[in-house]
């Protein structure tokens, strides 16, 4: 019986290493969340031991989505990568099963404790390719899709699977409001093109000296981060039953991106 259990295992061992698409093609030790971490980098992108999708910015590793507090909630199955390509067979009136059919099993899904038409699908393909799909949860297929060419691209709509009002998707939408706004006449998209009030514009960003920067210690908080530095060109954030984290960016007169990270309203990690 003991033999038999050791082969079982070892079978099982061999058939993981030959995946297809899972194959390693660098590794390096990195430290995240104060413990070194040996990440593999698996179809252009980076992944810890356990398979959560690592970022590498100015101030160090972060982790995706399915790091922090969101990890219970992602289920991540495997590395086969998708072939972009079929991305054009979908439709926005698939459901789930009929996107699987075409696609194949998502590499993870996000939450995995809700029904699969209120999930977002995540899918990798070589070249650090991923394309995120969320269905809609009244039931009604794909409410709508995104997609990175590569790991160091911004999210784009897939246009044909993006969800659309009056005939245009949210980044459409808020494109032509930057326009209108530039031209002096802004207008309310369903108001039949008719003159409203323009809203204040935030502060704009400033480029940081290094004197600015130095100024920002571990501790200060985001009150006094936003009296030093002014507001960050952009910001993302994620709150859960263990507090929330906050990721700021700013520009320096170099030119440079550097990345300030907040947890629970203060700065935790600050540039080098």
């Amino acid at each position: 019986m003991a033999i038999r259990l050791a082969a079982a295992l070892l079978c099982a061992a061999t058939l993981l290493v030959a995946q297809p698409g899972a194959t390693v093609t660098e590794r390096m030790s990195i430290r995240i969340d104060g413990r070194v971490v040996t990440a593999r980098k698996i179809n252009g992108r980076w992944w810890s031991p356990d398979n959560r999708e690592l970022t590498r910015t100015n101030v160090g590793w972060l982790w995706g989505i399915s790091g922090g507090n969101a990890r219970h909630l992602v289920r991540f199955d495997h590395h086969y990568p998708v072939d972009p390509a079929k991305v054009s067979l979908l439709d926005r009136s698939m459901g789930p099963d009929q996107v699987r059919g075409i696609l194949g099993a998502p590499n993870s899904v996000f939450p995995s404790d809700r029904p699969e038409q209120e999930q977002m699908w995540d899918y990798y393909g070589p070249g650090g390719y991923k394309l995120s799909i969320k269905f809609s949860s009244s039931g009604q297929g794909i409410f709508t899709a995104s997609f990175e060419p590569d790991a160091r691209s911004m999210p784009q709509d897939v246009p044909h699977l993006a969800f659309r009002f009056n005939g245009k998707t949210a980044s459409e939408s808020f494109e032509e409001s930057k326009r209108i706004r530039a031209a002096g006449a802004p207008f309310h998209p369903s108001a039949g093109r008719v003159p409203i009030p323009p809203a204040p514009p935030p502060p704009p960003s400033r480029k940081l000296t290094p004197a600015e920067l130095q100024a920002v210690t571990t501790g200060t908080t985001r009150a006094r981060l936003i009296e030093l530095l002014g507001q960050p060109y952009s910001r993302a954030g994620i709150t859960g039953s263990e507090g929330s984290r906050e990721t700021l960016r700013y520009q320096t007169e170099s030119g440079a991106t550097v990345t300030i990270v907040l947890t629970d309203g203060k700065v935790t990690e600050v540039p080098h």
